[in-house]
């Protein structure tokens, strides 16, 4: 089979997800936090930088590679880590997942975390291979082992003894080494699959991020500083973004102990400026303001820990590091941070808090969160130690809009604890980072939550006995009623005077959980205990509310018990003076509906006024049946395989391994249950089969069968012969969920099971590419099904020899064979590795090595240098042990021929792309007639390139592939199939990185067109591959792609411009009226807080070279653009800048040399297209362009240009709002006779234009093209 490119050599469950919180109601279960900046005020983030392209490194060691493209549709890239294994995608709401077949059982246990995959998740986290070398992990090792990095590339920081673990990274050029080690001599199929080095579960260490005058009068903190208490003698520890050492604010504030946990940012610098906010808001002097924005404990000492970086973001294992030392070192620890998911309270951050809390006695104070929705509170506030704060607007008391509420996704807990001031805080501005004045207003439950910890400061200062427990009861029990439920805002607002002044305090929980369905109902108790803080007895009247707060219902009664679900046992309690008393609350779940969430207040009240609050909550989960999955193979015989449930209500999907039956308990709902099973349809040939039920309503207890009985073989016929299938793939569409799976080399089959969805936007694609085979071998008359081995070399070749016996492949059994100039016949054995064995057939002289394994089925396996860094000299091919049993029984019995052909780079392939809408069809036999020819040359130098042609069926949302081998310098014939399908051709020269993007195209049947890569006339192309320059808000990227090739005037390319040694360069030059305001190297110039402005005169020159290693021409060129833009802070608006671009095309041969055949004394034809792409403003026709040529040494001559017809759009074409545009737009076309000398040589170019909105272009080319010498003319 032929290969691809090779390139080198917080555990969470559905079951979980489905079943926790699971009233079933207004969003319940896992919900994805936004990836929200340091206040809620700040622009909305993106998940990647806008029209960018980027790898990750998994920690198998397989690299992806997603890339922005037109449409909004990205190319998805896989190169795998082992030549030819298989791959997993799908797609999950807006998270891409990438899954090599090998981590499945690991990831269906729980083994990995299932963050490692999420594509999506590694770019945002700024985890990709252009920002890191390692992927940041947290590994849970077995108490016996010490944290010695047991593996290649691991290298372990920061032991985090909380929760038994370690943070450490992976090295992406060692990963997939580690992941060998990791997995050596695992089953494929597995329940308990375990990672060697004592290593239990792996994690990725994720990201958390920080969630952001008059608001100390709001809570009462000028009450309790009239008298006398100001937090003095407490220390706060803050971890944060680090603080401004400089600011007046927090002079004399900070403890010299404090220190960073963020390699390379030191902890008194604050580029970010919301540590310093934060610490100023618990602590500030107010100095800078003559005390109007005094903090609310200024008597406090602030121990300052930065956890986050400059970009507000801080990896897991930080912050549990610097958790435990917080606790260790302050009674009281401010957290205004947390993770962008939903936590259940039982994630790594939410146990390192619990066990840190409970060993030091220390107060965590933590937010809640910005999701601004019901059950998005994050780690590390989901943690039943920490005291989690929500965010309401001062002075009205009505909940912020940003705040996340309760109850915690999944087990139903009841958070947050109480609210602060949240809105539009002003406190201190950091002099490191952006913007004037000392102070600054931020929004967030970051802001919120400093206010509680001074609070709690005042209150510990007041009464330095306090334990943690009883500071929590105070706050919580004297907070101030706003309206909201408990799972919205806890028990209300705090009031700093209440909690120092109240006469009673109540302490003890409201929670009463959440009653599972089918759980039998049994009452559940709760304890309050009210304690008399005064020096007289006092009688405290009890009431206790609980109503229907169910999201999504109406409003039901503001009091009282709904359906008598809570009983107290006292009406009233009378308390000595300085004594406790206690009251009990049952709560009967059996009373409550399932489905339903009540929640309330249990109120002290003396002399008819409240005193205390206890926040009360209680859920009876909706309703839950068994989910019974059964798999059976061909025979229908139980099997074990890996499916993949989906919940369309969460968002979230899961492997799932079924070892002949499984049943999961899942939550009332809708699902999804497919599986790719890789079945043995006979000892030799595995079968790919696809099968399940794309919609299941779990209404009821179900089954699903995964059946492979009932599937027909997927095939496809070309009419052509002498191909094979180089690549093949399935994928599947319901509604928004989508997972494809790349058939592994070994592969032999696809299957389908038949159905028709008529309940859900269903669809089915199945994905071949054809070509010749890089081997084909025939013994006698029989093919070989064989698979080239990772390794070996395989370029063309004929070969027809005997096949020669050589044992297991020893030195010793190939010197008892004549193999010289034969081909070898081994049988695999661990006695000799592989490497070993090809060693020795290529010394003693054989052409190719066959090897037979030593099962019945197929096996790849590695066969260059034992140190993988060099190929073998010979082909190897591997055979099944059922196929190669015979081959022996064969060459036993008499003389046997191999014939082999070696093809090493297809000259012809079809890419057919098979897409049913609703259904799997019964007929599953392909036999595509709506074919198209594309005639390709690759022009050049004969070098090794890549290339893949993406497939967008209807309705698809990313084109994934591999990048496979071709060569520069061929001619390729190429077929795609048409109906309903777009492509995209994306080319490319590994070594240096020279790619052309190309539109996504559609093609009609019986159409034969040409395309040309890395010939004509090389320039900078503002055109529809890359995104184009833009400008939002105040800021701006100019991209221009400085190397695409002639081929068309849409297509666009580029050269690794970053890359060390680089063999180019590129320089940027932008000024803003008349004022050089950047310079920028590399191909890509961004500006930031560009001033607002109305047609601002901007002026861009951009400077492109190489040194001609593997293009000859276009040397340099030096391209000048001038345009009026307009742009304001805070208009997100995506403003197309008007940079003209230019399109030169000259017929080349296949030497990429212009005028072959012409007559002496002629020029060379060249046509000129200049224009805008769709959507720039403003913008206009082309009203005015020059063209100028010179000789190697000689002169610019003035060319006429002729009016010359276009195919492209001569008009306006109306933008899509996004940077990367659907075609060209206001395209003016030309003709041109250069001038050249008989004896040819190299021309340079310059064009210049101007537009009827005012804008101009210039380019020069130096080295433009090469002109053959005319006939008659020696060369």
């Amino acid at each position: 089979m032929p290969r691809p490119l090779t390139t080198g050599c917080r555990l969470r469950s559905i079951v979980a997800a489905t079943s926790g919180l699971a009233i079933g109601i207004a969003g319940i279960g896992l919900t994805t936090l936004p990836a929200a900046a340091s206040s809620v005020d700040d622009p909305p983030a993106s998940r990647a930088a806008a029209g960018s392209s980027h790898t990750v490194t998994l920690i198998t060691g397989d690299r992806v590679t997603v890339t922005d493209a037109p449409g909004g549709a990205p190319t998805v890239q896989v190169d795998t880590a082992v030549d030819g294994a298989g791959v997993r995608t799908y797609q999950a709401g807006d998270d891409l997942h990438v899954i090599p077949d090998t981590a499945m059982p690991y990831l269906a246990s729980g083994v990995l975390d299932q963050d490692l995959f999420n594509v999506s998740l590694l770019i945002e986290y700024g985890y990709d291979d252009a920002s890191v070398d390692a992927t940041p992990i947290i590994v849970e090792q077995s108490a016996a082992q010490t944290f010695s990095a047991p593996l290649p590339g691991l290298d372990v920081q920061t032991e985090l003894e909380s929760i038994g673990a370690a943070g450490a990274t992976l090295g992406h050029a060692d990963a997939a080494a580690a992941w060998q080690s990791l997995t050596a001599g695992a089953s494929t199929f597995s329940a308990t699959p375990s990672l060697a080095g004592g290593i239990e579960a792996i994690h990725l260490d994720g990201k958390v991020r920080a969630t952001l005058d008059s608001s100390t009068d709001y809570i009462d903190a000028p009450e309790a500083w009239a008298d006398g208490y100001t937090g003095e003698g407490v220390t706060v520890a803050v971890l944060d973004t680090g603080y401004d050492d400089t600011h007046p604010d927090l002079q004399g504030r900070v403890l010299a102990n404090s220190k960073s946990f963020v390699p390379g940012e030191e902890v008194a610098v604050d580029a970010n400026g919301h540590g310093t906010h934060v610490a100023s808001t618990i602590a500030g002097t107010g100095a800078a303001s003559d005390g109007t924005h005094r903090g609310v404990a200024d008597g406090a000492q602030l121990l300052v820990g930065k956890v986050l970086g400059a970009d507000g973001s801080g990896q897991d294992s930080w912050i549990i590091e610097a958790m435990e030392w917080a606790g260790q070192n302050a009674p009281i620890v401010s957290m205004s941070l947390g993770s962008m998911e939903a936590s259940d309270g039982k994630d790594l951050m939410a146990e390192s808090l619990n066990a840190i809390a409970e060993e030091t006695g220390a107060l965590f104070v933590v937010a809640a969160g910005n999701a601004g929705a019901a059950e998005t509170i994050g780690a590390p506030g989901s943690a039943v130690e920490a005291f989690t704060v929500g965010s309401v607007d001062d002075p009205s008391g009505e909940l912020s809009y940003f705040t996340s509420q309760g109850p915690l996704s999944r087990s139903g807990a009841l958070k947050p604890d109480v609210t602060g001031p949240g809105s539009d805080v002003t406190a201190a501005r950091s002099s490191d980072s952006g913007g004037e004045g000392a102070y600054v207003s931020m929004s967030g439950t970051s802001m919120a939550t400093p206010h509680v910890a001074g609070a709690a400061a005042i209150l510990l200062g007041a009464n330095p006995d306090y334990t943690t427990d009883q500071l929590k009861a105070a706050l919580a029990s004297t907070a101030t009623d706003v309206g909201y439920s408990a799972y919205q805002g806890g028990s209300g607002v705090i009031d700093v005077d209440a909690a120092l002044e109240a006469p009673v305090v109540a302490d003890g929980s409201g929670d009463f959980g959440m009653l599972m369905w089918g759980e039998e109902a049994t009452p559940v108790e709760r304890v309050v205990e009210f304690t008399n803080r005064t020096d007289a007895e006092i009688t405290v009247t009890l009431e206790a509310s609980l109503v229907d707060t169910t999201p999504g219902r109406e409003a039901g009664p503001a009091d009282g018990i709904a359906f008598d679900a809570l009983t107290l046992d006292e009406e009233s309690l009378t308390i000595a003076a300085g004594a406790t008393a206690s009251a009990t609350m049952t709560v009967d779940p059996s009373k409550v509906p399932a489905g339903t969430q009540l929640s309330g207040a249990l109120v002290g009240s003396v002399d008819g006024t409240g005193i205390t609050r206890t926040a009360l909550g209680t859920i009876a989960e909706a309703e839950r049946y068994d989910l019974t999955v059964n798999a059976t193979d061909f025979e229908g015989n139980p099997t074990s395989t890996y499916a993949m449930l989906w919940d369309p209500a969460t968002q979230f999907a899961e492997m799932v391994y079924v070892d002949g039956t499984t049943t999961l308990r899942l939550m009332k709902g809708d699902y999804t249950v497919m599986s790719y099973m890789e079945l043995n349809r006979t000892p030799d040939t595995i079968a790919m089969v696809l099968t399940g039920e794309p919609t299941v309503k779990l209404d009821q207890n179900r089954t699903v069968a995964l059946d492979a009985s009932k599937a027909e073989q997927v095939t496809v016929d070309v009419k052509r012969r002498g191909l094979t299938a180089a690549y093949s793939r399935m994928d599947v569409k319901v509604n928004d969920f989508f997972a494809s799976a790349m058939a592994p080399v070994w592969n032999d089959e696809l299957w389908a099971v038949p159905m028709v969805v008529d309940d859900a936007d269903f669809g089915f694609t199945t994905r071949w590419r054809l070509q010749k085979p890089m081997l084909a071998v025939t013994a006698g008359k029989a093919r070989l099904d064989l698979i080239e081995q990772i390794g070996g070399t395989f370029r063309d070749l004929e070969l027809r020899s005997t096949a020669v016996y050589a044992g297991l492949g020893s030195a010793a059994d190939f010197a008892k064979a004549n193999v010289k100039g034969k081909v070898a016949v081994v049988a695999r054995s661990a006695e000799v590795p592989a490497s070993e064995r090809t060693a020795n057939a290529a010394a003693a002289g054989a052409k190719l090595l066959i090897v037979v394994n030593s099962a019945d089925g197929e096996f790849n396996e590695w066969v260059g240098s034992a140190d993988f860094t060099a190929n073998a000299p010979i082909p190897v091919a591997g055979i099944s042990g059922v196929q190669g049993k015979a081959l022996l029984d064969q060459m036993k019995r008499q003389k046997v021929t191999i014939s082999a052909v070696g093809t090493e780079y297809s000259d012809v392939i079809y890419d057919i792309a098979e897409y049913a809408d609703g259904e799997i069809p019964t007929d599953l036999t392909f036999a595509p007639k709506d074919l198209a020819r594309i005639d390709t040359r690759f022009h050049g130098q004969k070098e090794d390139m890549a290339e893949f042609r993406y497939d967008y069926v209807p309705g698809a949302t990313f084109g994934n592939g591999i990048p496979y081998r071709a060569q520069r310098g061929m001619d390729r014939e190429e077929w795609v199939n048409t109906d309903g399908i777009r492509w995209n051709q994306w080319v490319g020269i590994e070594s240096v990185r020279w790619e052309m993007r190309d539109k996504t195209r559609s093609y009609k049947a019986g159409q034969r067109t040409a395309a040309e890569y890395f010939g004509g006339i090389v320039r900078p192309n503002i055109g529809v591959g890359f995104w184009v320059p833009y400008r939002t808000s105040d800021w701006a990227q100019i991209n221009v792609p400085s190397w695409a090739d002639g081929g068309n005037g849409d297509r666009t390319g580029t050269f690794e411009t970053w890359a060390e040694p680089s063999t180019v360069s590129q320089l940027t030059d932008i000024y803003i009226d008349g004022t050089l305001v950047a310079q920028r190297e590399h191909q890509g110039a961004n500006l930031y807080e560009l001033p607002d402005g109305e047609n601002q005169l901007w002026r861009v020159v951009s400077t492109a070279t190489h040194d001609g290693s593997h293009v000859a021409g276009s040397t340099k060129t030096v391209t000048d653009w001038t345009f009026r833009s307009s742009g304001k802070l805070g208009d997100w608006t995506n403003r197309l800048l008007p940079m003209m671009t230019a399109y030169y095309d000259v017929d080349v041969n296949a030497q990429n040399k212009v005028g072959e055949g012409r007559k002496k004394g002629s020029g060379v034809s060249l046509g000129l297209e200049v224009g805008h792409v769709a959507g720039t403003t403003p913008a206009g026709a082309i009203t005015h362009a020059t063209l100028e040529a010179r000789t190697a040494g000689g002169q610019w001559k003035k060319i006429t240009l002729n009016k010359a017809k276009t195919d492209a759009p001569t008009g306006a074409v109306e933008g899509t709002g996004d940077i990367f545009v659907p075609s060209r737009a206001w395209v003016r076309g030309f003709s041109a006779q250069i001038p050249v000398s008989d004896k040819g040589g190299w021309v340079d170019l310059r064009v210049t234009a101007k537009d009827a909105a005012g804008n101009t272009f210039s380019q020069t080319i130096e080295k433009a093209f090469q002109a053959t010498p005319a006939k008659g003319v020696r060369r």
